[in-house]
């Protein structure tokens, strides 16, 4: 049994953890109960001892001895020439490698001027420098950080458009698997944390896919959903979508075809958030005056650019959006109403739909209690003021699939 790199690994992992490592100090870096020493009478006790000697020999560490035979009283780490102990041990020198990752987010940096993307990389440039740690993404090896830096590069540079997850990874590590096998999952983690979008929205339930959306990065091309009398002109042809009752859809792919939309005869225009509550209000509308658009979670780009194309028709049309009683469907509708629908209005969100459905209510955490009473700060959400004090006296929140009505 080879007892030598297992007992320079363990004090030089003790080095890294010590003052000697950021600072200065005089103690001594001393195994202790790192490593399994056998028995001093067992039969493995003289190879450990010669393996030992040898390490000293080598100037890789110090031993003091118990008594004048051969018993080791205590193993420290000769602090002269750590380069070399950490090539002997197989060790990966913690110095170095904090400096190879500040190098490759340095390169990156220069090559991402301003954004979100730019904030997150010094933040942790600033975090890896004083701390000398290297926690999570950046403790990986060093092909890995590479590649989750050049797809960061990808994202900055996209700057609103789209590229396929598959066309992505074979662009950037002719591979077309390699993104979704060992890339996708820092970057999705990253762009929730960070990306200021769901910094300022609740994300528990949102997937992957809808993060990477966020940032241009498609699984496949995104479905846009309506239902009514709602006419497309494209650059070779105008489709009149009004004789399919139950509901239409386009493809993502199609955006760019889109001149315009015509929204003549309809008189009201309402976004429903929840899926099920949308193809529900499809199958029972009658009303020919309404347009109805399923909206998504937190849109993406491409569907905020097909929201802009209807906000871009509209005239004396009224425009409503429909969610669930909670954060996320307060978020969702003043970020439409700020950024497309300047004369956006709730529907089935008030005070007096809460208190109806409140029965059936969703039992909140105090911490999320906390996160929806801060949107009182905020002005833009004053007219939610009355039902989010409602949420925080009931502790619930009330989805919209309770309130399945046309």
């Amino acid at each position: 049994m080879s007892y030598s790199k297992e007992v320079l690994s363990a004090l030089l992992k003790k080095y890294e953890k010590s003052k000697h490592f950021s600072d200065t100090s005089n103690r001594r870096v001393l195994l202790r109960n790192e490593v399994k020493i056998p028995d001093s009478d067992s039969l493995d006790y003289p190879e450990f001892v010669d393996e030992m000697c040898e390490l000293e020999r080598s100037g890789f560490i110090n031993i003091e001895w118990a008594r004048k035979s051969r018993v080791i009283g205590r193993i420290s780490l000769d602090l002269s020439d750590l380069k070399t102990a950490y090539k002997y041990a197989d060790f990966r020198d913690k110095k170095e490698a904090i400096a190879d990752v500040c190098g490759l987010i340095s390169k990156s940096l220069a090559q991402i001027p301003n954004g979100w993307i730019k904030q997150y990389l010094d933040s942790e440039l600033d975090e890896i420098s004083s701390k000398s740690k290297l926690v999570g993404l950046w403790n990986e090896d060093l092909g890995v950080i590479s590649d989750v830096l050049k797809a960061l590069k990808l994202i900055y540079t996209l700057n609103g458009k789209e590229i396929s997850v598959r066309a992505a990874s074979v662009s950037l590590y002719s591979d077309s698997k390699r993104f979704e096998r060992c890339i996708k999952k820092y970057i999705v983690s990253i762009t929730l944390k960070n990306h200021p979008l769901f910094v300022e929205n609740d994300v528990s339930e949102l997937d992957d896919r809808d993060a990477l959306a966020q940032v241009g990065i498609i699984l496949m091309p995104e479905v846009f959903e309506f239902c009514g009398n709602l006419r497309i002109n494209f650059k070779k042809g105008t489709v009149d979508y009004s004789p399919i009752r139950s509901g239409s859809c386009i493809s993502g792919n199609c955006l760019d075809e889109i001149v315009s939309v015509d929204l003549t005869g309809i008189e009201r225009i309402l976004f429903i958030e929840n899926k099920t509550n949308y193809s529900e209000f499809c199958l029972n509308n009658e009303d020919t005056r309404l347009l109805v658009i399923w909206h998504g979670g937190l849109y993406s780009p491409a569907r905020g650019k097909f929201f802009k194309l209807i906000s871009n028709a509209v005239a004396s049309q009224k425009v409503s959006f429909w969610a669930d009683i909670d954060l996320g469907g307060f978020n969702m509708f003043v970020r439409l109403r700020k950024n497309i629908f300047s004369d956006l209005e709730p529907l089935n969100m008030d005070i007096k739909n809460f208190k109806k459905h409140r029965a059936m209510g969703l039992e909140r955490s105090s911490d999320y209690l906390k996160k929806i009473s801060k949107l009182k700060d905020k002005p833009e959400y004053s007219m939610f003021f009355d039902v989010i004090d409602a949420i925080i006296d009931a502790g619930v929140t009330v989805e919209q699939e309770s309130i399945l009505i046309v």
